[in-house]
């Protein structure tokens, strides 16, 4: 980072050195004129006549200024001209206003200000398409959502902070720069970044910044230094030269040359460039600070000059989510740490801008939100005065518009007796009729706010007659992490006054799912452990509880230790080490299982291979050959000694046999023994396919591949962080079949060659890494934090990830594998003379599931609170935010700075949230009420048009569905068994609401929705309403299995599963054949007396198939109810005597399986 310290610059200047000072160009010309001798050459004398011209004059000065400077870049080296154009404008004042986010009316004003964009959305939704995207490679324009996010975060709006909450393959970065670039001219941008994406970002910026930046558009000259123009030149470009060395300028109007000319030549051009974005752009590795590291220095002097060195920036954070766990393992750290420096620079920078980029804005805990939201709101400070007088705040804000010295005030709060506590408006704006005005746009300087804010409080006593008594700080969120839980995460009371204090701080925009493959259901594959393996994992349980006893007595409140996630047994559900060879030990990894916490441990064990000694490198290498050679002599041995590896391995075998070949990624979280190393060598036995590993290596500058590959041959990967780049981005490119990104040696032997099926990752290669038409991801074991898991799935699932394969194989299939206790084990824990007492019921693999699951949970139901809260979420979602008071257009303050005054609101928070009828209309949630509304008063915007739910179901359907699974379920509880509700054809979940309100009073029930074009025709509005009515019923640990796809593939996938069904509802396709495979796949699921309805009987398709399996089928019985029964139903759903309700009773038809 260059320099922190920002002035408007006022003329040229020039550096004859790094470590010279600025002088000023015309001074120092001057001088070197008269003193001549200096260049050790002798000035020619200049005839002047009289009656010189002004314009001779001139001339003559630029012919020497150019003789002067080519002189200098000869002898000195290099030269810097930094010219006007490369200081910083003063801001355009314009006639807007705007409402703050600390109002009431606010997301009412959201709506008018970004409602335009609507259409412009909806017909880029039915442009998105593959080709679209590989045609626009090179001509990148704005889309509707980043144009949205400019338009809100530039100079002109007083608006600090913003989260890019943008799903896959919506461009965070692109986005980010569209801010940025807007801004430029007024503000330093600072971009900080993990040190591996600055290359990303950099090459972002050339994509989607300003055109200049994009050299294949272009048609370029070259300028030699000894051509007249090249002062002017370097002078425009504002770059830094080396002697002798030529500058390119673009010539406008003409065809683009740039890939006509040398590698050399555009190289030169690129790095010409980088100086020119360099100029505007600094870059902080948030990843690499130590004190040590020269950006820290330099922003630690910054703060002693200038103070805070964040003040006047636009500060974007990509990959923000890294940042904030970093901050927040170290908030309650004693000393300043690093991190927590950065964040309290974040949170005070005044005259800022700050955008975070994150599609996973919650990674750990909902505590996160903390860190980000008080970085993106900013410290607040109250100024808190005396009120002797009693003044009321009306009175207040009547003076504001007729008493100049009162222009800045903001929020004025009166509550407490004889105080005034006052917030001053956002640095260049001052409050008009209640709006944010733009007046001031001068920069900021430190030393000057201090005296505006000296001033701001003189004006207060002048103008109302009282004394300054102090000023207090506040956050936005409360940065104790248990007060906040308590808040927050203990119930949903204050959900309301969370959403209200972090309003106008995202922006969200969903990930595009019409490009990318179909995602099926994971399916959890439940391995039972053999009595070999069992006793081994036992033995290092008994060694992690003696442990865990150890820790609970040192660090009875240390949650995250390591001993918590039981990491020997974690290896042993992969693999048992046969007795005789001695599992090695190494020095770095046993250090790891007691001391480091989760994510330090997780680090340590992937890459432990590279920073072994050469002792243990050699032991490693002894008990390869000896698993090697165990497992060659016997495979047989490898399901008794790893039943995990033996199930992957053949499930990879399977769906590869006979002839047909797709692409698998195997993901561990371990890379040495047990983890994915141990997995290779069982591949390469002959009884699970004898891959090779495939390898490049290079020789004479050249890449070749090794004699050990054969091009016929199974071939795996394992891609870790030991490979060199360069050669693990080829092997990346050789399995995407990307030949663009292969080189060309290596062309004829790839082309000819079997390809590689098998693509193994730690989590290394969780982040950063795309593949191409990956159609099954292996998940080795389970891990605590679910987001680690959706990020390997994330990389074989991306945007035009499956283009070139056929329509129907465009999908991923995920598979979970999990060791279980076998039956004898579960035999032997009764046995308490026998088996240790402290015998857990379940595996660490199971714990560690349901660990997973319920911070999935908890996470996404915080997640989806961040969506609602979006500045723009009214656009893409159902639900939307907004704050639940009679008046929408209200200009009164939606919270207060103090948060503990804030909680005096909770009793609001009941309704908190609201469905949109349409861009402006909303309907409350209330109690049970809420499917009541669904089906009468709501509706939804669905491709253009408004859909009415009662359109679509009516009154005797919903009672008819609600008697049955209401009877049902008491007769199968009488068993005291899991009860399991199938639905087929989800749609926009009208009757998987009306399902799940009566499974969630009860305990033990499951519930799963299979539906192919959830997606892409219903855009999701099943699923969204399922998550609302859960959040509003406050059962978000209820369990929603979705599988989206065909009935016809997911059923059979359910009976592998072993899954036994209670109810199946069928509501899916009308043509007969489909839904006859529907029904029959459905009995071979059911349980006796199971029950099965369908709807639509009505339509010939349905009613021909229902007549088929009938006919002749003595081992199902009709169930029929009357509407006389629906006594209960009714006061749910009231409507029975509407017109709706004499619809044909035979529209539904419900049979029980009685054999």
């Amino acid at each position: 980072m260059d320099n922190f310290k920002q002035k408007p610059i006022q003329k040229p200047l020039l550096f004859a050195s790094e470590e010279e000072e600025s002088i000023d160009l015309d001074e120092f010309l001057k001088t070197l004129l008269v003193k001549a001798d200096f260049f050790d050459v002798k000035p020619k004398p200049v005839k002047r006549k009289i009656d010189e011209t002004k314009e001779q004059k001139e001339t003559e000065q630029k012919e020497t200024e150019q003789k002067i400077i080519k002189f200098l870049v000869k002898k000195l080296g290099k030269i810097f001209i930094q010219a006007v154009d490369c200081g910083y404008h003063s801001v355009h004042v314009n006639n807007e206003s705007h409402i703050l986010y600390n109002r009431v009316a606010f997301y009412t004003y959201m709506k008018q200000l970004l409602g335009e964009y609507a259409e412009k959305l909806e017909e880029q939704q039915q442009l998105h398409s593959c080709a679209a995207i590989k045609q626009q490679k090179n001509n990148i324009t704005l889309l509707a959502h980043q144009e949205i996010v400019r338009k809100y975060m530039n100079v002109h709006t007083p608006y600090r902070g913003l989260l890019l909450y943008h799903g896959l393959g919506s461009g965070k970065t692109c986005s980010s720069i569209a801010i940025a670039e807007n801004m430029k001219q007024f503000k330093k941008i600072v971009v900080m970044c993990p040190a591996s994406l600055k290359t990303n970002y950099m090459k972002e910026l050339k994509k989607c910044g300003e055109p200049a930046y994009n050299a294949s558009i272009h048609h370029w000259r070259q300028i030699q230094y000894q051509s007249p123009e090249y002062p002017a030149a370097v002078k425009q470009m504002c770059i830094q030269m080396k002697r002798h060395e030529p500058v390119w300028m673009n010539v406008p109007g003409e065809p683009a040359n740039f890939a006509e000319i040398t590698s050399a030549d555009q190289q030169q051009i690129q790095l010409q460039i980088d100086q020119v974005i360099l100029n505007k752009y600094d870059f902080i590795h948030y990843n690499g600070l130590s004190e040590s590291a020269r950006v820290w220095k330099q922003l630690m002097q910054s703060e002693q000059t200038e103070g805070n060195p964040f003040h006047n920036k636009v500060v974007i954070v990509d990959e923000a989510h890294n940042l904030i766990s970093r901050i927040v393992n170290k908030i309650t750290a004693k000393g300043e740490k690093i991190a927590i420096k950065l964040y309290n620079w974040l949170k005070t920078a005044q005259n800022c801008k700050i955008i975070l980029l994150s599609g996973t804005p919650i990674i750990n805990s909902p505590y996160e939100m903390v860190i980000l939201y008080n970085i993106l709101r900013g410290t607040n400070k109250v100024y808190t005065f005396d009120n002797k007088q009693s003044i009321g705040s009306e009175t207040i804000y009547t003076r504001n518009s007729s008493n100049p010295l009162l222009k800045e005030v903001d929020l004025v709060d009166t509550s407490q007796p004889q105080t005034f506590l006052i917030t001053k408006c956002p640095r260049g704006f001052t409050l008009k009729q209640n709006k944010m005005k733009l007046v001031d746009p001068s920069n900021y300087n430190h030393a000057e706010n201090e005296i505006e804010e000296n001033e701001f409080k003189n004006n207060i006593e002048k103008a109302l007659q009282c004394k300054f008594t102090g000023v207090a700080n506040y956050d936005v969120l409360p940065e104790k992490e248990e007060e906040f839980e308590e808040m927050f995460m203990k119930d949903d009371t204050n959900l309301n006054m969370l959403m209200r204090r972090i309003s106008g701080l995202t922006s969200y925009f969903p990930d595009i799912e019409s490009l990318m493959p179909r995602l099926h259901t994971p399916e959890i594959v439940l391995i039972p452990m053999t009595d070999t393996q069992f006793q081994y994992y036992d033995g290092q349980r008994v060694s992690e509880r003696e442990q865990e006893k150890k820790s609970s007595r040192k660090k009875p409140d240390d949650k995250n230790s390591s001993s918590s996630y039981k990491i020997k047994s974690r290896l042993a559900c992969n693999f048992a080490f046969p007795v005789g060879i001695d599992r090695p030990v190494l020095a770095k990894e046993l250090s790891s299982f007691d001391i480091f916490e989760e994510e330090e441990y997780q680090k340590e064990t992937e890459e432990v291979e590279e920073t072994v000694t050469k002792e243990e490198k050699q032991t490693l290498q002894r008990c390869y050959a000896q698993i090697k050679t165990f497992f060659g002599n016997d495979p047989s041995l490898v399901p008794t000694y790893s039943p995990k590896f033996d199930a992957i391995a053949n499930k990879i075998n399977r769906i590869n046999g006979a002839g047909k070949t797709q692409l698998h990624l195997v993901y561990s979280q371990f890379l040495s023994l047990e983890g994915l190393n141990f997995f290779a060598l069982m591949l390469q036995l002959p009884a699970y396919g004898e891959y090779v590993a495939f390898d490049i290596v290079k020789e004479k500058d050249k890449w070749t591949v090794p004699a050990s590959v054969k091009a016929k041959q199974n071939k795996y990967v394992l891609y870790t962080g030991a490979m060199e780049p360069e050669k693990r981005e080829i092997i990346r490119n050789i399995f995407n079949n990307d030949m663009d990104g292969v080189p060309q040696e290596l062309h004829s032997f790839v082309e000819d060659m079997t390809p590689i099926t098998v693509f193994m990752i730690t989590s290394a290669g969780a982040e950063g890494i795309s593949l191409k038409c990956v159609q099954n991801v292996h998940i080795m074991e389970p891990y605590w934090n679910p987001i680690r898991i959706d990020q390997v799935i994330g990389r074989a699932r991306r945007i035009c990830s499956h283009a070139t394969l056929p329509e129907e194989e465009q999908y991923v299939n995920v598979y979970k594998y999990i060791m279980v206790l076998g039956t004898d084990q579960h035999k032997k824990r009764a046995d308490k003379d026998k088996f240790n007492k402290e015998l857990e019921p379940s595996t660490t693999d199971e714990y560690l599931m349901k660990l997973s699951i319920k911070k999935d949970t908890i996470i996404r139901t915080f997640q989806t609170y961040i969506q609602d809260s979006a500045i723009d979420s009214f656009l893409y979602k159902t639900t939307s935010f907004s704050i639940p008071i009679k008046d929408p257009n209200s200009l009164l303050f939606n919270y207060n700075s103090d948060i503990s005054k804030d909680k005096s609101l909770a009793k609001l928070d009941d309704t908190y949230l609201q469905y949109k009828k349409s861009l402006d209309e909303v309907s409350s949630i209330i109690d049970n009420q809420y499917i009541y509304d669904m089906f009468y008063s709501w509706s939804f915007k669905l491709k253009g048009n408004k859909v009415d739910f009662d359109s679509n179901i009516n009154s005797y359907e919903a009672c008819f569905i609600a008697k049955l699974i209401r009877i049902f379920i008491r007769e199968f509880k009488k068993d005291k068994l899991p009860l399991t509700v199938l639905e087929l054809g989800l749609a926009r979940g009208t009757s998987a609401l009306i399902i799940l309100n009566e499974l969630i009073k009860h305990k033990s029930t499951s519930y799963t929705a299979v539906d192919m074009n959830q997606t892409d025709q219903w855009k999701n509005v099943g699923r969204d309403n399922i998550d609302q009515f859960l959040r509003v019923m406050k059962k978000t640990d209820f369990v929603v299995n979705f599988m989206e796809e065909n009935t016809t593939t997911a059923l059979p996938k359910l009976r592998e599963s072993d899954t036994k069904l209670h109810i199946s509802f069928i509501d899916a396709s009308h043509e007969e054949e489909i839904v006859i495979q529907d029904i029959e796949n459905s009995d071979k699921l059911l349980v006796k007396n199971g029950i099965m309805i369908l709807d639509d009987v009505k339509h010939k398709g349905v009613k021909e198939a229902v007549l088929r399996f009938m006919t002749n089928n003595d081992r199902y019985r009709k169930v029929s109810i009357e509407k006389d029964m629906f006594k209960t139903e009714l006061e749910i759903y009231p409507k029975v005597t509407d017109k709706k309700s004499v619809d044909n009773p035979d529209t539904m038809f419900c049979f029980q399986k009685i054999k």
